[in-house]
């Protein structure tokens, strides 16, 4: 306990702000761990073989940028709009 206590101490005076940034990074960096397990779970239980695997994740990679735009377009509107 004395090591975490020695390496994050230099952190104790951050505001909260700062914490909940860094659990959301945290958690987003997770989120990124399902297109491997995805890869393995259409492999190994829906039995596809490589290509139609890396298709299905090209067509999925083409689908997530744009989504990605327009849920920031979608809250920029709602945060500024009141």
């Amino acid at each position: 306990m004395r090591f975490l206590k020695k390496h994050f101490s230099m952190y104790s005076h951050l505001p909260k702000e700062i914490y909940v940034l860094a659990f959301g990074k945290i958690m987003t960096s997770m989120g990124a761990l399902i297109w491997p397990m995805l890869t393995l779970i259409m492999s190994e239980k829906l039995g596809l073989n490589g290509q139609t695997i890396g298709l299905y994740m090209m067509i999925f990679s083409l689908f997530m940028g744009p989504f990605y735009l327009l849920g920031g377009k979608v809250q920029f509107t709602r945060d500024y709009t009141g």
